[in-house]
């Protein structure tokens, strides 16, 4: 089982730092039997980096939108990428994008209050069923890595744990 656990300060939680308090919101993310997972990459080699990639990004979008002192804890079961890899065709992994491929995480989250409370939680199949038809494949430049997984869940993390 990996664990990962990243925290990050707001400005009013840093301003509290410098003088004294120590509120940081954090945000653990757990991957639950990732051997299991349904698709995590083209080879083995692939794995650890594409947990590393989807650890930072739920922490990179949900952090910043806590409060002092509060914590999310979210126990992912399965990952499912964006596309199918085409393991028959020679030189490097080809990932062929479809419509039926669309990224897919499984998971289960806890919000807690700077007391210790719940705020929220839940179980969820986060998925983008139009991941090809947001724009996301027409970033100029070097081709981003699981770039679909972090739109989805980018707008999954605005959604269930900002203001906005």
């Amino acid at each position: 089982m990996l664990t990962f656990h990243r925290s990050f300060l707001s400005a009013a939680a840093l301003t509290s730092l410098l003088m004294g308090a120590s509120a940081i919101a954090s945000v653990s993310i757990d991957f639950v039997d990732h051997e299991r997972f349904t698709d995590l990459g083209d080879h083995p080699g692939q794995y650890d980096r594409n947990l590393e990639i989807l650890k930072g990004s739920f922490v990179d979008n949900i952090g910043p939108c806590l409060a002092e002192g509060e914590r999310v804890e979210i126990t992912v079961h399965n990952v499912d990428l964006a596309g199918f890899y085409q393991y028959w065709r020679p030189g490097p992994g080809v990932r062929e994008m479809r419509d039926i491929d669309l990224p897919r995480i499984d998971l289960q989250y806890t919000h807690f209050s700077a007391d210790g409370t719940i705020i929220a939680e839940g179980s969820e199949r986060v998925a983008d069923l139009n991941y090809l038809h947001r724009g996301t494949q027409r970033r100029v430049g070097r081709p981003e890595t699981l770039r679909y997984e972090k739109d989805m869940i980018q707008r999954w993390s605005k959604k269930t744990f900002c203001d906005d």
